[in-house]
């Protein structure tokens, strides 16, 4: 019998009226305790990441990393803060909007917890902030020089903050590829479960969950693809220095802004921060 290791959460309200710990060994757990924290009742209540992406199932809760930031919502909440940075940064700065919203959720946690504080954030300086941001990707010559670098021992900066038995950045990336791929899984069967076709057909559900079934057993038995990001592997999506490209959008053949759209997330802490927001074929 597999013993569920205890995860730990930080979890806020939609308005960021406070942010709370939460430690939980199962889903059920975790919706149970948030519920009793900020004093809700558990129909219709949802948990949420920060880019919106539901949580609703166990199997997408295991693959959720320690120390993941959730929001619980109610119905007809929306998420205040998202919304006031997705704006802002796509009026300022259109083409790298995604990137820079996406990285100031994961690298400066606190500005999110409250909409008041996220508008402090943006009173003063808001060019240096960006201009502070975007160097995260355009990093200097010493960074350069440790994208090489492969074991733990020769670079911890890289590995600060990760909890991963992984002694290498490949070993490391190679799962976190893994995570990505079972992440869409979960998503995508989440999102069609809740489509009209498969609420009202019996025939629907029993095809759709067939195909979901053989997906699942294939992905297993090719390691969830975690080749994609490890980039030692053959069939890895970067170079072998670990550089990633933007593919473009899924109808386009290829990315019309590939200045802005590259990452090597082997470079730096920063960089592989930014790179876990990553999608290689946004626009």
């Amino acid at each position: 019998m597999t013993v569920q290791k205890v995860k730990g959460f930080k979890v806020t309200d939609s308005r960021r009226t406070k942010m709370v710990g939460v430690a939980a060994k199962s889903f059920r757990e975790l919706l149970t305790k948030c519920c009793i924290k900020f004093d809700v009742k558990k129909r219709n209540v949802k948990l949420v990441l920060l880019d919106g992406t539901l949580v609703e199932n166990e199997d997408y809760f295991q693959t959720l990393p320690n120390q993941s930031v959730l929001l619980i919502q109610s119905p007809g909440e929306q998420n205040v803060a998202q919304n006031f940075l997705h704006t802002l940064f796509s009026t300022l700065c259109p083409p790298g909007a995604e990137l820079i919203y996406s990285t100031l959720q994961l690298i400066n946690v606190d500005l999110l917890r409250s909409g008041a504080a996220v508008q402090k954030f943006f009173d003063h300086n808001v060019k240096e902030k960006l201009r502070q941001l975007n160097r995260i990707v355009n990093a200097g010559e010493e960074e350069e020089n440790r994208t090489g670098l492969s074991e733990r021992s020769e670079d911890p900066d890289w590995f600060m903050g990760l909890e991963t038995n992984a002694r290498t950045k490949e070993a490391f990336m190679f799962k976190r590829s893994q995570e990505r791929i079972r992440g869409y899984l979960y998503k995508s069967r989440s999102d069609i479960r809740k489509s009209p076709p498969y609420v009202s057909s019996d025939l629907v559900r029993s095809i759709i969950e067939s195909v979901f079934a053989e997906f699942t057993v294939l992905l297993k038995q090719d390691d969830y693809l975690g080749r994609y990001f490890d980039r030692s592997k053959e069939e890895a999506l970067c170079d072998e220095r670990g550089e990633f490209l933007c593919r473009g959008a899924w109808n386009q053949e290829h990315c019309t802004r590939l200045t802005l759209h590259r990452i090597n997330p082997y470079q730096s802490r920063e960089a592989r921060i930014v790179f876990s927001t990553w999608n290689l074929d946004h626009w």
